[in-house]
């Protein structure tokens, strides 16, 4: 194994926070005390290399357990807040997240399946577990071999030279997830990918059915959250990747364009939106496969039906025609990220009369509530929400403007 020597506690001190960079010194501190190694590494360690601040702080502990995990949060003033089958540990401490796992070797007992954890080892064996050669590399934070980095698979010299590789030929057969990974680093990074790589996506890429559509959909996510969605999209359409987890998406220019114009900002909303945008051409058959595919919950479900109903609708009624009443009476029943996804495909005119829906006729109240009709002499009943969807009517087309109108026409209805 090739061990490179680069001491980058400098570079360390530059891309961390000041708060971050003195947590993972006390982490190194520690876990020396108690004869054990921890290594800061994957992707974080990738982003330092690139001189660039990383998301998330990914620490690999060797010759530790889960007792020591404890002490270790305990010594910093933190607690775990999450553990796995998988020897992973989330730690929080102060406002500051930190993911530790022990090293282990794993096995793949078929295509696409969850790894079998056979053994803890070394930082080494753990390394040759991992995805690409880039995200398999470990910076050790003991004190006496702080900053030195160990880069089994010359993953420096790929990032240098902008190569996203695998470690060995069995990488996507083991996890077929890593294709799509690939593809979202190459273009995340603006790296290319190995032609040995290459060869071995197109060998394996139809194995993305053997995985679960759990695991499909959390990548997809992923690639969606990216900046550069559009452009990781495009390249899985050209590898022919997209149409195995889903034919007939068509990435057309309208779609990329609203994809590379959507500023991501929180997590579930946009994911519903993005999912809605990325499936908007296709039919409601095809919507339901795909939901049922990747075990979408009913939440994304609905959003999608209405999706597909609102732009069904806005086929066959011209909505700038319409008055207050008409235009909330046709949408009312719809969930808000249906509407927005239906926004963004609609012309100026309509997308004005959308956004008088959200900003305005959406939240209107009744000029009346229930008590109120009943003292006017109404009896319980049907009557009352009759009444009430009257008003609320009234009011949005400017007829009501006050409760003794709302009084006068509803003491009119009960009259007759």
């Amino acid at each position: 194994m090739n061990n490179s020597k680069i001491n980058i506690s400098k570079r360390l001190n530059e891309c961390l926070s000041t708060q971050i960079f003195d947590l993972l010194i006390k982490c190194g501190e520690f876990t020396e005390r108690n004869s054990a190694s921890l290594f800061l590494v994957g992707g974080c360690l990738r982003d330092i290399l690139l001189n660039k601040r990383p998301k998330d702080i990914d620490l690999t502990l060797v010759n530790g357990d889960s007792n020591l995990v404890q002490n270790l949060s305990e010594y910093l003033g933190g607690k775990i807040i999450f553990k796995s089958q998988f020897f992973t540990y989330k730690l929080k401490v102060n406002n500051n997240i930190i993911d530790i796992t022990e090293a282990r070797k794993e096995v793949y007992s078929s295509p696409g399946s969850l790894p079998k954890i056979t053994s803890k080892c070394s930082i080494d064996d753990d390394l040759y577990r991992r995805d690409f050669t880039i995200n398999s590399m470990a910076l050790s934070l003991n004190p006496a071999s702080l900053g030195n980095i160990i880069d089994p698979f010359n993953g420096i010299n790929d990032i240098n030279n902008k190569n996203i590789r695998i470690i060995h030929d069995n990488s996507f057969s083991d996890d077929p997830t890593r294709i799509l990974r690939a593809i979202r680093y190459s273009i995340r990074l603006n790296f290319n990918i190995d032609n040995q790589t290459l060869s071995k996506i197109n060998e394996f890429k139809s194995n993305i059915n053997s995985i679960t559509g759990f695991r499909i959909k959390n990548e997809l996510i992923k690639i969606l959250r990216e900046d550069s969605r559009s452009k990781i999209l495009l390249y899985l359409d050209t590898l022919k990747i997209l149409d195995i987890i889903q034919p007939n998406i068509n990435l057309n220019t309208k779609i990329n364009e609203i994809f590379d114009n959507f500023q991501f900002k929180d997590e579930y909303i946009d994911d519903l939106i993005l999912i809605g945008i990325l499936t908007y051409n296709l039919n409601i058959q095809n919507i339901i496969y795909f939901a049922e595919k990747l075990y979408l919950d009913s939440i994304f479900i609905k959003t999608l039906r209405d999706t597909n109903e609102i732009k069904q609708l806005l086929q066959n009624v011209k909505l700038d025609k319409l008055k207050n009443s008409s235009i909330y009476k046709q949408l009312y029943k719809y969930k808000y990220e249906a509407i927005i996804i239906n926004r963004y495909f609609s012309n100026e005119n309509v997308c004005q009369k959308i956004d008088l829906y959200l900003n305005k006729l959406k939240d209107t109240i009744p000029p009346l509530n229930g008590k109120e009709i009943i003292a006017l002499g109404a009896k319980p009943g049907p009557i009352i929400k009759e009444i009430m969807d009257y008003l609320l009517h009234e009011k949005l087309d400017g007829n009501i403007k006050n409760k003794d109108q709302a009084k006068i026409k509803a003491t009119q209805i009960l009259n007759k």
